[in-house]
């Protein structure tokens, strides 16, 4: 039709009468007038839809968000309405029929598509014959009695729905992008656009990790997910789409042709993409990502470097490719790869390659495929059917998809169709790759191997994660798989009678009737699409909404109300279990708010929790909230049977066997059942307190850190203690947990059964009791049993009997350490060694293996930090430990330093000769006198020191009182002592020294704090090698009346260096539980332990009126014993340590008696 043709005919059938122009209708009004101009814009704009598709999948890529609610309803309503406008373009040529290019690869998202439909439907008996355990739960579902639901396939309808949705927008984005890959342009346009959405993911996740830089936080990039591997995916197909387009700008041939001139200027651009994706794919700290990019550009290099028939001429840039990814890789190595070389090593350094999580759900997932062979358990159900076969390695979260995209399709789908869709997949891969090499066109070629490239990567990805459950990767491996095919074309297409089979696919003509039923009927669609979109974004709100008030929100009935209408105009448009859910929720609510209409809300509850129910029967988090709601509506419908909310119970627990938190409600709903139950039918009420116990068994099993929180729940159905003791399961943290309860309620007898019962789960592995190993909890824990019992006698030898396992332990550990080669070998040298002498006793053998480490690394200065204690010691040390001591501190003084050796040092050398004369008993009065001359000299304020005042100058009266003790001289050792405790007055050290001289030579002055030592009753607890509890003081044993006050004296005695301030936490505790407590501080008291001197004892009081804190504290009084137990805490802001004694300091300290 030629351009003037029209204008003449709107002039005729201007001219003739409207009775005229009624005859030709609508039909010539659309010849004569609006099909030239539509003509006119199907030429100029026939790609219009290519463009449409491609916005769309950059747009929605990059506001992913994670996924909401409405961003799949969002996308697929566009999608309909470009796939319109696609039909109805292609009917404007009235001479021509539209001409649709389809390809054998859409059965991969049509079948699948077709099944999930077919699952969906209510088949009755006939699910029975196809998956007897999808019958199962159906029936054990109808069982209960709260809805009778027609038995599916799924068993999971929203999550079957929402994969057949997804599927369909894949299958529809696949069938437009190969219909316009015929021409090379719009392939570079495709590639092009993957590129640029892998681009702006990666820009989006460097400006979130810089912006929290500044905020002080530190991520790992996601960009719009919120899974980084799903991130790393995303990159690991844009890195190769711009390794195809980078590729196809460098061959020579193409800069022969005009059209290609413009795309030229991108090379640097793609290039910079590549580093940028690259680098974000490490920093995304994804394993498979980072593997599968590396395997399938390594797949890509060898595409490139395996002859061709077209030479090595257009191969020339690759080696700046190999530049570049190396380039990337090394810029982030620094920050990315360490993360990443961590959790290889985790991997690797597992024992049984099955004990990683990921192979353990794939264990799992198989069993699940055994008991559904034939048609699954629905697309989209993996999620709630997995929870049953679980083997309990994940007890705090739920298993929701399988690490494994190729097992959940076979378990969703079924064998027979999930192995069908595999080999067809992998025979078009092979077909297509067979295709591209005789490929001859260079864009061709280029673009399919660098798509193929693509999807091998995520071909590997996907075999340890779910990325084609997130949406924008699914679209883009989908436009990736159509690229493909698109490529992999040629004249060999229509040869041969392999590709016959295929031909009526590959082109097919539609008439005018077929495009405009198509394009019909997706305008019909698109009134329910944007309804549901209404509805999505509803619900969107009213999630985003119960969220905030979960949070800080205290809503009123007003609000619910509104949230109520809300949700039930949301569940007028879609179908949504979740919805449901929260309904019933704002439901609850308001029953509770409005007593007066509390039935009505209570029935809409239990209807919305029963559809919902009944959309995901093998739901245990649905059934549980239902169970709850039909329980607390029992007294507003009192017809109920107790029955319907126990089989909701059993159901939930059946549903989710090993989640914590699941078992742990199930369990108290029982309970709470069982008090319900117990007046009318005793028997029932056993059978639930059974069902509890084992609830409460399999939970403490799970969830052992957490079993103090269930201890009174356990004890208010078994108030026998043997019971409990009978159900408690072989786990070391729950026996401490238990032990834990016991000791508190101070319960002693079965704590002691219990430690003896169950000895052998405090040892290691592979360790028996005949081999005395160093079980070193077992033995605390004997300690502190005993000293709260008082048998002081038992403790005492308990006590001897740690130490000496303490000192096994170190010296096991000592053997194991190697010596390091490197500052980082070094570090981690130097923490285990400080670390085997926080707490006592002393390790002397790690201390010197510490300073021959600092020595050998030229670290002189720390070699006299290392050995000081030595010195400090009140107790003798080996011979051999201070001749090797010696020998240190002498190398170190006379090894080459940068600095003067400082009066530290100095001393050390000086009273290490004391202590070996000592040891040895070898008297030399005249180096004896030598040594005291220089411990005079180090006293005099006129020497130059190298460094500030020592805090314990007082050691060199000490010590020099020392050396005349051994040379006999008593009365000047006397004449020594007293000048050292002119520096520090009632000194423990001062008075051990003492008592080794004659009783004449003694002090005469009694100390308050001696009274202590000969005590019996009195127990000292070391809360580090550093700081010391000697014992406490009070003014009366028991307490009765309200005015009676409690004067507390506690002494603490400093062993060494104290390095940190801290605070003290007294806490008073009956059988009952805590009575009330106090907190100090050293610094409060102007007394700070940092400035405490070695063998200073120092007294802090408190005062307290124990019977008035209790009342004022709504505590109950009755005749008990009081436990007093201290802790010390960290002043440090980077440390916040916690010291609890060794062993922990509780003890008991007075009696309460009721008199009144």
């Amino acid at each position: 039709m030629s351009a003037e043709q029209p204008v003449q005919q709107s002039k005729r059938v201007s001219r003739r009468s409207s009775r005229r122009r009624s005859k030709g209708g609508f039909a010539a009004l659309w010849q004569r007038f609006w099909a030239p101009k539509l003509e006119f814009m199907y030429i100029q704009g026939g790609s219009l839809p290519l463009y449409a598709i491609l916005s769309l999948l950059f747009l929605s890529t990059l506001f992913y968000d994670g996924g909401t609610l409405w961003w799949l309803t969002a996308v697929l309503s566009t999608t309909y309405a470009i796939f319109a406008f696609w039909c109805l373009s292609a009917l404007l040529p009235l001479r021509r029929s539209g001409q649709f290019r389809a390809h054998p690869g859409l059965l991969l998202f049509a079948l699948p598509l077709l099944f999930g439909l077919f699952q969906l439907l209510p088949l009755g008996d006939t699910v029975r014959l196809l998956s007897p355990q999808a019958w199962r739960h159906w029936q054990d579902f109808n069982a209960i009695g709260i809805y009778s639901a027609a038995p599916r396939l799924s068993l999971n309808l929203d999550g079957t729905a929402l994969n057949c949705r997804l599927l369909l927008l894949c299958a529809l984005s696949f069938l437009l992008i190969f219909n316009f890959g015929r021409s090379r342009r719009h392939l570079l346009l495709i590639m092009l656009a993957v590129a640029a959405s892998a681009l702006g993911n990666a820009l989006l996740a460097y400006w979130q990790f810089f912006s929290n830089q500044q905020l002080g936080l530190s991520e790992v990039f996601c960009g719009s997910f919120q899974n980084r591997n799903h991130f790393g995916f995303m990159m690991s197909l844009g890195i190769l789409a711009s390794l195809g387009l980078l590729s196809v700008l460098k061959k020579e041939t193409l800069r022969r042709h005009s059209s290609f001139e413009a795309w030229q200027p991108l090379r640097i651009p793609l290039l910079m993409t590549v580093f940028l994706l690259l680098v974000a794919q490490v920093l995304s700290l994804s394993r498979g990502a980072f593997l599968s990019s590396c395997l399938a550009l390594c797949l890509y290099g060898m595409f490139w470097y395996l002859p061709d028939r077209y030479g090595a001429a257009g191969r020339r840039g690759f080696p700046a490719l190999l530049i570049l990814v190396l380039g990337a890789a090394l810029f982030a190595l620094q920050s990315g790869l360490s993360y990443l070389a961590q959790r290889y090593e985790l991997l690797i350094g597992n024992e049984v390659f099955s004990s990683d999580l990921r192979f353990s759900f794939w264990k799992d997932s198989l069993k699940l495929i055994r008991d559904f062979p034939l048609v699954g358990c629905g697309l989209g159900a993996y999620g709630d059917t997995i929870q049953a076969y679980e083997s309990g390695r994940v007890s705090t979260v739920l298993l929701e998809h399988a690490h494994n995209d190729w097992l959940e399709l076979l378990s969703g789908l079924g064998l027979p169709l999930g192995l069908g869709l595999a080999l067809l997949f992998f025979a078009l891969l092979a077909l297509a790759l067979r295709r591209l090499w005789r490929q001859q066109e260079p864009v061709l070629r280029w673009l399919g191997l660098a798509a193929l490239a693509a999807l091998f990567a995520g071909l590997i990805h996907e075999f340890f994660d779910y990325n084609l459950q997130a949406m924008p990767n699914a679209l883009l491996y989908s436009v990736l798989l159509a690229v493909l095919f698109a490529c992999a074309r040629g004249k060999e297409e229509r040869q041969g009678p392999a590709y016959r089979l295929s031909a009526w696919l590959t082109k097919m003509r539609l008439g005018r009737a077929s495009l405009l039923a198509l394009a019909l009927l997706f305008l019909l669609l698109l009134p329910k699409q944007f309804t549901s979109l209404q509805g999505e974004l509803m619900h969107s709100r009213l999630r985003e909404t119960l969220l905030r008030v979960a949070e800080d929100w205290q809503a009123n009935e007003r609000g619910y109300q509104v949230w109520l209408q809300l949700s039930q105009e949301a569940a007028s448009r879609i179908d949504s279990a979740h919805l449901l859910m929260r309904q019933a929720a704002c439901a609850v609510e308001l029953a509770e708010l409005l007593p007066e209409q509390s039935r009505h809300y209570w029935q809409l509850a239990r209807l919305a929790t029963a559809e919902a129910c009944a959309r995901a029967p093998r739901n245990g988090k649905f059934l549980l909230d239902a169970a709850q709601v039909y329980e607390r509506s029992w007294p507003s419908f009192p017809e109920q049977s107790h029955a319907i909310v126990q089989a909701l119970y059993a159901g939930a627990r059946s549903s989710q066997p090993h989640i914590s938190s699941n078992l742990r409600a199930v369990a108290e709903g029982l309970t709470r059942l069982y008090w319900q139950v117990l007046p009318e039918d005793k028997d029932a009420a056993a059978e639930l307190r059974l069902q509890a116990r084992q609830c409460f068994t399999q939970y403490l099993s799970l969830a052992p850190h957490s079993a103090a929180e269930v201890f009174t729940q356990i004890l208010e159905l078994d108030s026998d203690l043997d019971e409990l003791l009978q159900i408690a399961p072989d786990n070391l943290l729950y026996q401490q947990k238990l032990l834990e309860h016991l000791s508190m309620r101070q319960q002693f007898a079965p704590a002691f059964l219990l430690l003896q019962r169950n000895r052998q789960i405090w040892l290691e592995p592979g360790q028996s009791l005949a081999e005395q190993p160093a079980d070193l909890a077992w033995y605390e824990w004997q300690c502190r049993l005993l000293t709260m019992s008082k048998q002081w006698d038992k403790r005492k030898a308990m006590l001897y009997e740690l130490h000496k396992r303490c000192k096994k332990h170190m010296d096991e550990q000592l053997e194991k350490s190697k010596k390091p080669s490197n500052a980082d070998e070094l570090s981690k040298a130097e923490s285990l060694l400080l670390s085997l002498n926080r707490y006592p006793p002393r390790h002397w053998p790690a201390l010197l293996r510490l300073a021959e480490l600092m020595q050998d690394f030229g670290r002189f200065d720390e070699v006299c930090s290392s050995l000081l204690p030595l010195v400090y010691s009140a107790e003798p040390v080996k011979p051999e430990y201070l001749r090797q001591a010696l020998a240190l501190s002498r190398n170190s003084l006379a090894g080459g330093r940068a600095m003067l050796p400082d009066e530290r040092e100095e001393f050390l050398n000086l009273a290490l000769q004391i202590l070996l004369a000592e040891a040895e008993n070898q008297v030399g009065e005249k180096t004896l006198h030598q040594i005291i001359g220089q411990l005079e000299a180090l006293e005099q304020p006129s020497v130059q020191k190298n460094s500030m005042a020592w805090l314990q100058d007082h050691l060199y009266a000490y010590y020099r009182g020392r050396a005349y003790a051994l040379m006999g001289k008593f009365e000047l050792a006397t004449e020594a002592y007293a000048q050292s405790a002119q520096r520090s007055a009632d000194n423990f050290l001062l008075w051990l020294a003492e008592q080794s001289l004659p009783e004449q030579f003694r002090s005469q002055t009694e100390a308050p704090w001696l009274s202590l030592l000969q005590d019996e009753e009195q127990a000292q607890f070391a809360f580090n090698n550093s700081f010391a509890l000697l014992g406490t003081k009070k003014n009366q044993e028991t307490f009765s009346r309200f005015h009676e006050k409690l004067e507390l004296e506690l002494y603490w005695l400093c062993t060494g260096d104290i390095l940190e301030d801290c605070s003290v936490q007294l806490r008073f505790y009956n059988q009952n539980g805590l009575l009330f407590k106090d907190e100090f501080s050293f610094i409060d008291l102007q007394m700070p332990i940092t400035n405490m001197r070695l063998g200073q004892v120092y007294c802090t009081k408190r005062e307290y009126t124990p019977l008035l804190k209790m009342v004022q504290g709504g505590k109950m009084i009755e005749d008990c014993q009081v436990m007093l137990q201290i802790s010390l805490h960290s002043l440090q802001k980077n440390s916040r340590r916690v010291y609890k004694g060794m062993p922990e300091a509780i003890f008991p300290l007075f009696q309460l008696r009721r008199e009144f």
